[in-house]
């Protein structure tokens, strides 16, 4: 009996995983803070959308750099969009809350 042919494991690219749940982690404490507590967290929500952001663009950087897989690529999309999401929701509940 013959064993079955195992692909190599394909690689991920660390930051563009670390900015896709970043940017997924901003966007959920920033539509929770401005439930609960409006300026306590908004600010961390902000702060890890704009790391989110830069990590991203590095990857996406990387990624180009060594022609990385597609599912990287997406990986750090997401998190390049979740960290503009997440930076322009900040901004916008911040000038609701101050705007009376």
């Amino acid at each position: 009996m013959e064993e079955p042919i195992r692909q190599p494991q394909k690689e991920t690219n660390s930051m563009a995983l670390a900015s896709m749940i970043l940017g997924i982690i901003s966007v959920a404490i920033i539509l929770v803070s401005f439930c609960i507590f409006p300026l306590a967290t908004g600010g961390i929500g902000f702060f890890l959308g704009v790391i989110a952001l830069i990590l991203s663009l590095v990857a996406k950087k990387q990624i180009r750099d060594q022609d990385g897989l597609p599912p990287q690529n997406k990986m750090a999309t997401a998190g390049l969009i979740m960290g503009i999401v997440g930076s322009i929701l900040v901004i916008i509940g911040f000038n609701a809350i101050f705007a009376n």
